[in-house]
């Protein structure tokens, strides 16, 4: 499910013409957590796509 949240959020930013596999961005850690760093719109949401899967898959470690 994580990984298809994450196919899904990629395929929706291809729609605004950013290929987000491509994109490289900034993050830094808070408290466990990752923060995206304000970037360009496409940085920025690519950023937040992978941030998503990150703490889904940290909450679903034991089904991967």
């Amino acid at each position: 499910r994580c990984c298809q949240q994450h196919d899904t959020c990629y395929d929706n930013l291809e729609s605004y013409r950013c290929n987000a596999k491509k994109e490289h961005y900034s993050y830094s850690w808070h408290q466990g957590r990752p923060f995206c760093k304000n970037d360009s719109w496409c940085n920025q949401h690519s950023c937040e796509c992978d941030c998503t899967l990150a703490l889904c898959l940290k909450r679903n470690i034991r089904n991967y």
